[in-house]
């Protein structure tokens, strides 16, 4: 691998190559798109490498295989990970601050959302092998992005949201994971620290460089409930911010579909309801709204029964929220197929009849129910 130069990552354009920084990690997944010059010399600076020319030659040229969103949701997860990870993470005095790699990770998942949102969507509702206090953030800051544009918040605005959504809780990150291993009730210490990682993740973030004002109160505020009845400092409707009404909304849903260990993850249908029932109250009721449409009656990565007695999960929606697209991967008689069959459920045939639990014996390939199969 070669150091790259500022002409070899070009804003608005495909990145050519895998890049990696100086210990060999990957930074930037081949495909990728960089939005800002800013962006490009914060890389440079950090130290860029990839399989490029030494020196003026043209750029390898970009696979024609469309770059795979699970590829690079894998690639959020991993550099999350690395992120909350390091000493500086959850202690003073971070060394190099966190706000830049932070926002550039958000950049990412904002351009992953607009790649295949179907398909990312279907990651969300399907893919919890990651551990929890990884998973969770990338998870809802995808669900961020999306409320966010389908309530037409400016992209700038979005990124920071995005940002919050992945480091509201970088004060509390091992509890994070300790409590989605956890059978038992809730201590009386982790209960404590629950209520108060709000205001320990501000006092980090700040500290670690982060100044903008909406990323900051979206971290603050987003377990303040509209009826005053929230946490860290009990804030009504009238005092919660957009950013943080969102945040709380994606951070519910995506807590509520995902596995732990005294509870399995709840289905797309029951978690929509209780945002349902609790808009206007604990969640904004205009918000929670646009979440259920946002997501669809069915949304992708739901299993979903059939009029012809398959299983099937969602791939796509489409125009008519009641029919969207779908594969099936069971057979009437309860037998696995050996690969998905496509649906047309607008079919009478194919009709779904219900959102049912994920079937634990169908072994699920994302790459090859979205079609990026290699």
């Amino acid at each position: 691998m070669r150091k790259l130069s500022g002409g070899q990552i070009q804003v608005g354009k495909p990145i050519p190559y895998d890049c990696y920084d100086g210990n060999g990690q990957l930074l930037l997944k081949k495909g990728l798109v960089v939005d800002s010059q800013r962006q490009v010399d914060f890389l440079l600076e950090r130290g860029l490498y990839g399989q490029a020319e030494a020196s003026g030659g043209d750029a390898t040229p970009v696979n024609d295989r469309p770059a795979s969103p699970f590829e690079l949701i894998s690639d959020c997860y991993n550099r999350l990970s690395r992120l909350l990870s390091l000493p500086s993470a959850q202690s003073a005095g971070a060394s190099p601050p966190l706000a830049q790699p932070i926002q550039a990770l958000a950049a990412d998942i904002q351009k992953l959302c607009r790649l295949d949102a179907d398909a990312v969507l279907g990651a969300v509702h399907l893919d919890h092998a990651v551990r929890y206090g990884v998973m969770h953030p990338v998870h809802r800051a995808i669900v961020c992005e999306m409320l966010a544009r389908r309530k037409a918040v400016p992209e700038d605005e979005r990124l920071q949201i995005v940002a919050a959504a992945l480091s509201a809780d970088i004060s509390m990150i091992k509890l994070q994971d300790e409590l989605a291993r956890q059978k038992e009730q809730l201590q009386p210490q982790q209960r404590l620290a629950l209520h108060q990682h709000p205001l320990e993740s501000l006092k980090l973030l700040t500290v670690q460089g982060v100044v903008n004002k909406t990323w900051l109160t979206a971290v603050v505020q987003h377990h303040e409930a509209c009826n005053g009845k929230g946490y860290p400092s009990g804030v009504a409707a009238g005092g919660i911010s957009q950013g943080a009404r969102i945040l709380k909304l994606a951070d519910m849903y995506t807590a509520l579909i995902a596995p732990r260990a005294q509870r399995a993850g709840a289905i797309s249908k029951v978690a929509m309801r209780e945002l349902y029932l609790k808009r206007g109250e604990e969640v904004d009721e205009e918000l929670a709204l646009l979440l259920i449409k946002e997501l669809g009656v069915f949304p992708p990565g739901a299993f979903v029964k059939l009029y012809s007695g398959e299983l099937a999960i969602v791939t796509r929606r489409t125009d008519n929220p009641k029919a969207p697209a779908a594969k099936a991967v069971v057979g009437p008689r309860g037998a696995p197929y050996e690969r998905p069959a496509p649906r047309k459920t607008e079919i009478r045939e194919y009709e779904i009849v219900s959102v049912v639990e994920r079937d634990k014996i169908v072994a699920i390939d994302l790459h090859n129910l979205w079609g990026y199969a290699h």
